[in-house]
């Protein structure tokens, strides 16, 4: 057996095996974690996913993969919330409050967005939208 035969199979086993650690990435990284807090740092990384940086925590950062319309719109001083095993978090700035996806499933892949769709998300009449809130 030629050593090209053997570099061929294994990156095919490589390959078949890379979704499913792509989709377990996306469930323990972004969809389980519960995280809450005062944002004391945010940071765009190419792929437009931000990293949140929060402060009541041990583990007190995650990242949001989205447009970057919305992700421009998360600063540090803001509430930021993730809900634990689910899509949902939300950020709140003094008397408004953004709801949105930690994770916008128009941006991955089709296979992964079928296997994800199942986490709670926001009703589409809150999604992307800014609200006032009473204080």
């Amino acid at each position: 057996m030629s050593k090209y035969f053997v570099y061929l199979i294994l990156f095919s086993f490589f390959q078949s095996c890379a979704q499913q650690t792509r989709l377990e990435l996306l469930e323990t990284e972004y969809i389980e974690p519960e995280v809450e807090g005062k944002v004391i740092d945010v940071e765009i990384w190419k792929g437009d996913i931000l990293a949140i940086t929060v402060d009541k925590k041990e583990d007190n950062r995650i990242g949001v993969i989205n447009y970057r319309k919305i992700l421009d719109q998360i600063r540090p001083g803001q509430y930021f919330k993730k809900v634990g095993n689910s899509n949902k978090c939300y950020v709140r700035n003094n008397d408004s409050i953004l709801y949105f996806d930690i994770i916008n499933l128009d941006l991955i892949p089709l296979n992964l967005k079928d296997s994800l769709k199942h986490y709670a998300r926001w009703p589409e009449e809150k999604l992307y939208k800014s609200f006032k809130i009473d204080k």
